[in-house]
């Protein structure tokens, strides 16, 4: 159970604002499972604020994330609120730090997922729809130079950033999603791509691990959530200046956002 006031200081938390003071110096002890039920709370209270829950995300599906964070648990399950959720072709405004573009393939629950022994065949049973996205993570200057902790990164993921969504498609639109290919520009200039193989050898099984963690926390995927499976590319970052990204994918059709800057909306 989490406590009253680790909720009240994650939720007066602004990342952006120093100096950063850690999760850990108000709880040293703290376990991972300590800062999962954190952030399940402060999910809790955001919705009772007016918020609402639509999913979750996935990060660190790839093998490099090890090598970032390589004290993380990875890979690492994130809340998904309709305040970070934008749509194609949608504005987001560029802040401070590092914002990072992710090719991303989000799966859309047709029906409920739960066990602790879910595997990807589950998974593709219980999807309804597949979409094209983009996670624009956004890493602010204290977590840039890795002032903030493994446990405070848990408990606060995602309350910063968008998960862009495409259109949806069947799921039955790709035979293969290990395949599906992306690509990732920024403002018209191709940087990278991957494909679906990347996530953990197949997007469902990042699906599935969704499913079994929050069985550990006593819930469960449900009918109509969204869950973001993790990046096919490597991550390319969008600097001030850029003015748009877009990803392309073999099947899925493609995905898009515009950038603005905090001078920009003034004028």
């Amino acid at each position: 159970m989490a406590s009253h006031e680790l909720v009240d200081f994650l939720w007066n938390d602004d990342t952006w604002s120093g100096p950063h003071v850690d999760l850990l110096t108000r709880a040293p002890d703290l376990t991972f499972r300590d800062a999962y039920d954190l952030q399940m709370a402060l999910t809790q209270r955001r919705v009772e604020h007016g918020d609402r829950l639509v999913g979750y995300k996935v990060s660190g599906t790839a093998r490099r994330a090890a090598s970032m964070m390589p004290d993380m648990p990875w890979p690492v399950t994130g809340t998904v609120l309709a305040s970070h959720l934008a749509f194609d072709g949608d504005t987001y405004e560029l802040r401070p730090g590092v914002t990072w573009i992710e090719a991303e393939i989000v799966v859309v629950m047709g029906e409920d997922l739960s066990g602790e022994h879910v595997g990807p065949v589950e998974a593709a049973a219980a999807i309804a729809a597949l979409c094209p996205a983009i996670d624009v993570a956004a890493w602010s200057p204290t977590t840039v130079a890795k002032e903030r902790s493994e446990h405070h990164a848990i408990a606060t993921n995602k309350t910063g950033g968008l998960v862009v969504l495409g259109a949806p498609h069947s799921p039955t639109a790709v035979d293969d999603l290990r395949l599906e290919a992306a690509i990732v520009e920024l403002d018209g200039e191709v940087l990278t791509s991957g494909a679906g193989a990347e996530v953990m050898g197949h997007p469902y099984r990042a699906v599935a691990s969704v499913a079994r963690h929050l069985t550990g926390l006593g819930t469960g995927l449900k009918a109509g959530d969204i869950v973001s499976t993790g990046s096919l590319a490597q991550p390319v970052q969008a600097q001030p200046g850029h003015k748009s990204a877009k990803i392309t994918f073999t099947h899925l059709g493609s995905v898009g956002i515009t950038f603005a800057s905090p001078q920009e909306d003034s004028q």
